[in-house]
């Protein structure tokens, strides 16, 4: 937040000359043009990653971004400064330069696949349209006839595969369920991952990988009610309200396609969410909107402030990025089995970073192998510790109870891991990973009755993206589903095996038998 804030007041200081915002917007294109050559590289299968990473996006293309949906979103920002730029320009020569960069990076955002993105650029430039022609009403019906054909072309193209809107609909649903819970004051930031455990639907499990609770309610507007609270919604609502009132009144071209970039943002967030570098983008951004004709002049103690905060932000970002090292420090010398540097990495990392619970979850990761290998007790009581500090940032999350009953399964004392997982499942909504754990502790118990109960829930929540014949088949004669599954989870066939052990031996012999076909 405090960066956010730096990027956002050091923009009204430092881009105040119409020289230094079309610099900027220069730069900004020359990134984005160069991360959309990128992206469409990768869409003709030349990826400097391995394939294998691309292939879990189904051939959408990200970039540097990791992610679609999040190169989707960037692409935004240096699309509308690409047109800003256009819109400036006065040579022939360089206004052809500036449609060359617009058409790579269009097409690169196609290659994203992401409908949200394409959908507000379209609502955005469906806002335009109304602002620029609203007096010509001829031009403006023959422009809104085409906009109209583009938006039945990508309704043709897209509007087969709705995984995607049945998964943010129950997402939302979800969603609404958390907040009638806390409608005014929310739940704190970060706090969505731990909320939605206890409220998922199964119908979730649909649409979406079992190991893939989401972290975000892919809707900014609820995100921020969640997590802000009411009054955090409202402030989101008047800077959109701010922006949008912008756009039908400025007559400077910056601030005005400026202000469509951030509408497109908001556009698209409608059905996703902004990541450190958006948010970044979105802050620099506003600060080129808001950008009154004198600079403003920052007093004394408010540059004092600004300083401070300056400080303050560089100094946890310096932490944080020590804190990290410390943690891939670790994962280095535990290839060089040097146990002794990776709990010193591991406390380092800890004291570095002792306010989220991640911090706390991976150095039990750490020390639950070394406990599963040796069976030393001091090791078992120092990753109890660990999921205990996590546990209490994290609410007691489903990760919470999945290693606090993996400690105890250590130790073969299954009556505690049982408890534990009772407790998760009167707290925690429908979950897969929960019928899978506790059906493979009844299991190890040889307790094939109660195996057979969580085992028989674990299928019936699961799509059956799993029944592929991985005993006999190669890999490309699978569905792109099933390729995705087992890529995935490839530790899954051992919980098959488990299964259809479990159910030969509680003499249910034709399950046992149809998971033989499906897996042959």
């Amino acid at each position: 937040m405090l960066f956010y804030i730096v990027a956002f007041v050091l923009t009204l200081q430092i881009l105040h000359e119409k020289k230094d915002k079309i610099l900027f917007l220069r730069g900004l294109s020359v990134v984005g043009s160069i991360m959309s050559v990128y992206a469409i590289i990768q869409k003709l299968g030349l990826d400097i990653f391995s394939t294998e990473t691309t292939a879990i996006f189904e051939g959408r293309s990200f970039s540097t971004m990791g992610n679609p949906t999040s190169l989707g979103a960037f692409l935004l920002f240096p699309i509308w400064g690409e047109i800003t730029l256009f819109s400036l320009e006065k040579k022939k020569k360089n206004k052809i330069k500036n449609i060359l960069a617009l058409a790579i990076m269009l097409l690169a955002l196609i290659f994203t696949r992401n409908r949200g993105s394409m959908l507000a650029l379209m609502g955005a430039g469906f806002l335009h349209v109304l602002n620029k022609f609203k007096h010509k009403k001829k031009l403006l019906a023959g422009l809104l006839i085409s906009l109209a054909a583009i938006f039945s072309v990508f309704i043709y193209t897209y509007g087969g595969d709705t995984r995607s809107l049945g998964s943010r609909l129950t997402i939302w649903d979800s969603s609404f369920e958390i907040i009638k819970e806390s409608p005014v004051l929310g739940y704190g930031l970060e706090s969505f991952a731990y909320l939605f455990e206890s409220y998922v639907q199964p119908e979730f499990f649909e649409y979406e990988d079992y190991y893939n609770l989401v972290d975000r309610p892919h809707n900014e507007f609820l995100e921020m009610w969640i997590h802000l609270g009411l009054a955090g919604l409202i402030f989101y609502l008047i800077v959109l309200y701010a922006v949008l009132k912008k756009t039908f009144t400025t007559k400077d071209k910056i601030e005005y396609f400026g202000s469509l970039a951030v509408i497109s943002l908001f556009m698209t967030n409608f059905f996703g969410f902004s990541l450190v570098t958006q948010y970044a983008y979105l802050a620099v951004f506003l600060g080129l909107i808001f950008k009154g004709a004198k600079q403003i002049k920052i007093i004394r103690p408010a540059s004092a402030i600004l300083a401070l905060l300056l400080v303050v932000s560089i100094g946890f970002h310096i932490r944080l990025f020590i804190g990290d090292r410390a943690f891939k420090e670790a994962y280095n010398d535990l290839y060089a089995v040097d146990t002794y540097e990776v709990m010193t990495d591991l406390e380092t990392g800890v004291n570095l970073l002792p306010f989220y619970a991640e911090t706390y979850f991976e150095a039990y990761y750490f020390y639950y192998g070394f406990a599963e290998y040796t069976l030393d007790q001091t090791l078992i009581d120092q990753a109890y510790y660990l999921n205990e500090q996590a546990g209490a940032i994290a609410h007691s999350s489903t990760k919470y109870y999945l290693h606090s009953a993996k400690l105890y399964i250590l130790q073969s004392d299954y009556l505690s891991a049982e408890n534990v997982y009772i407790t998760a499942l009167q707290r925690i909504s429908a979950n897969p990973i929960l019928y899978e754990d506790m059906g493979n502790m009844y299991y190890e118990a040889e307790d094939y009755a109660k195996a057979s109960i969580m085992y028989d829930k674990l299928l019936s929540v699961l799509p059956e993206d799993w029944a592929a014949p991985v005993l006999s088949a190669e890999e490309s004669e699978f569905t792109q589903e099933e390729h995705i599954f087992w890529k995935t989870h490839p530790g899954f066939l051992d919980t098959l095996n488990n299964i259809v052990v479990t159910y030969y031996a509680t003499g249910q012999n034709d399950k046992a038998d149809t998971i033989m076909e499906q897996i042959k």
